[in-house]
């Protein structure tokens, strides 16, 4: 049983170091996405509140990421052993901001285009299983300690 549960933090400590890592390239295309897409010049166009928001907005998720990025490849051992209350309330965020995230892509696909193109069922599984990896770290047991 114990080796069997090991096993299991095994695994889980391996996936959390996968969705850290996505995560941060998640980050890097969504910081390069304006220059690869070219829109510099349609942002120069756009009116300035709309501009500073779009960009506000831009930077704001890719830090928020970006952070449980972090969070997680510093603390994986912590937060696949549940060790902490803390440490499953972060999985417990994350895999709420992946799974909001994952339902928000898939309604705006289904109001904004029909049929759905390959893409956009592609970044929903994607933020899916973001949410599967950290909804898993996150239940289970009380506290160690």
């Amino acid at each position: 049983m114990d080796s069997e549960v090991n096993m299991t933090r095994s695994i889980l400590v391996v996936l959390l170091r996968a969705v850290a890592v996505i995560q941060i390239a998640m980050v890097a295309v969504n910081l390069s996405l304006v220059r690869v897409l070219g829109l510099n010049d349609s942002l120069a166009r756009w009116p300035d509140a709309v501009r500073e928001l779009f960009v506000v907005h831009l930077l704001g998720i890719s830090l928020m990421v970006l952070t449980l990025s972090v969070l997680t490849l510093r603390f994986v051992s912590e937060i696949a052993n549940r060790a902490h209350a803390i440490c499953r309330w972060l999985a417990g965020a994350a895999a709420l901001f992946w799974l909001l995230r994952a339902w928000l892509q898939l309604f705006y696909a289904l109001n904004t285009q029909r049929p759905i193109n390959q893409l956009h069922w592609f970044f929903t599984a994607v933020d899916g299983c973001l949410a599967l990896v950290y909804g898993l770290a996150a239940r289970g047991a009380g506290e160690r300690n």
